[in-house]
């Protein structure tokens, strides 16, 4: 006769394997929740939530300090019964901001990074120091008192060694918690402590982008329409004055002010959109660089001179975009400020990068006045365009001196394929 197979009921389970099977799928949740979502509130309220199953609590709460202060908040609280609360959704006694003070038997043992366990508030915080605040009913003894709590457990919650805030929880009944009491909670208060670190890396991470993408706006504001409207005031003043003897001439320099007004538009349109700039759309770098020489030669009264060299490859979006950007920049401030008579671009395609020279020998200038207290602002193309080469895995840097002109060089790290007689 073949052998039935043996089945347990929970009858037969321990009630030490049943408390603990409970206890695993509870911190599973609680993991599972932490990892699933970047909102600290709905992680903290759960675990207050399982504080209360998991220790057979009355209350829980759960207080966070401002950074490294001794300032809190009550962040997430549930008393047996009702719905999670956060500061004054728990009870006016529980709004606002509270200092953490020096009393022996709670604010020296958290300070001190320790657990608190008191049997009895009603007979361990008899005849304790009057805390702050408490005119607006803060104390622990009446405040957790006249929720029906006797006995409490708090545990400290850490980062890297450092209080960041407290868990506790209060029991109906006097209590004395046991080790593995006080495991338990320190566990759920080093969840809560991973669940608020997520969200201020998240926090973090937001503001960073948000910065990048300020100052990414700020360069190409700077690049597309403040030097559009440059070119357009110079070319509107050159119109003003042979509008009378020359009105042929006036209307070549209105053509190229209207034409700038619009390419300046479409431009600032695509910087939006953070898409490639127009002319290396529809040419290749060197070509795009070229036309912005010789305009400048067509528009000024400069000799200029434009060098390729090497052999080109395909470079990133990044890449072509700060090379451009920082040829259009530089090519304005000559335009507006150096009264060049010659000016010389070179680019180079280097077995490790490439390289930009732009030199000119204008009036110059002394690069310190441009970041001292006076100065008044003229220097952010300046910044710009080192952000630019610092983005794009290069560096960049400006010669100059009043009287001797100025020379700008950049050299943007490139990572090129080996040759296939080298590759492994």
């Amino acid at each position: 006769m073949p052998r039935q197979p043996v089945t347990f009921g929970d009858d037969l389970v321990l009630p030490q394997a049943r408390q603990a099977a409970a206890q695993w799928r509870k911190l599973v949740e609680i993991g599972r929740a932490i990892n699933g979502t970047y909102d600290p509130r709905g992680v903290l309220e759960l675990i207050v939530s399982s504080a209360i199953d998991l220790l057979d609590a009355q209350i829980s709460w759960l207080g966070q300090f401002e950074g490294e202060s001794s300032r809190y908040r009550f962040s997430a609280g549930l008393l047996r019964g009702g719905e999670p609360g956060v500061g004054e959704e728990l009870g006016p006694e529980f709004a606002g901001e509270f200092e953490l003070g020096h009393g022996p038997m709670v604010a020296q043992k958290l300070r001190a990074c320790q657990p608190v366990l008191l049997p009895d508030i009603q007979l361990n915080l008899a005849g304790a120091p009057r805390p702050p605040y408490e005119e607006r009913g803060w104390s622990m003894r009446s405040t957790l008192g006249r929720r029906g709590v006797r006995g409490v457990l708090i545990v400290p919650m850490l980062r890297h060694g450092s209080l960041r805030g407290f868990l506790g929880v209060g029991s109906a009944q006097p209590r004395d918690f046991q080790g593995h009491d006080v495991d338990l909670l320190t566990l759920l208060a080093d969840y809560s402590i991973i669940a608020i670190g997520r969200s201020e890396s998240l926090q973090r991470e937001r503001d960073i982008t948000r910065a990048e993408e300020r100052n990414r706006m700020a360069r190409e504001i700077h690049d597309t329409l403040a030097q559009g409207f440059t070119g357009i005031i110079l070319q509107l003043e050159a119109a003003e004055q042979v509008l009378h003897d020359e009105p042929e001439t006036a209307q070549t320099h209105l053509d190229r002010a209207r034409t700038l007004a619009r390419d300046s538009l479409q431009e600032a349109r695509r910087s939006v959109w953070n898409l490639l700039p127009g002319p290396l759309e529809r040419n290749t770098l060197d070509s795009a660089i070229f036309q912005e020489v010789q305009s400048l030669g067509t528009e000024g009264e400069a000799e200029v001179g434009f060098t390729a060299t090497g052999e080109p490859y395909p470079l990133a979006v990044e890449a072509q975009t700060c090379l451009l950007r920082v040829t259009q920049e530089a090519l304005g401030n000559i335009r507006k400020h150096a009264q060049a008579r010659h000016v010389d671009v070179t680019l180079a395609w280097e077995q490790a990068g490439v390289s930009l020279t732009i030199r000119d020998d204008g009036r110059g200038f002394d690069p310190a006045a441009l970041r001292g207290p006076s100065s008044s602002g003229g220097g952010f193309g300046l910044i710009s365009m080192r952000e630019r080469c610092q983005l794009a895995n290069g560096v960049f840097t400006l010669e100059s001196a009043p009287g001797d002109g100025t020379v700008i060089h950049v050299f943007l790290w490139v990572r090129r394929p080996l040759p296939e007689r080298l590759a492994l």
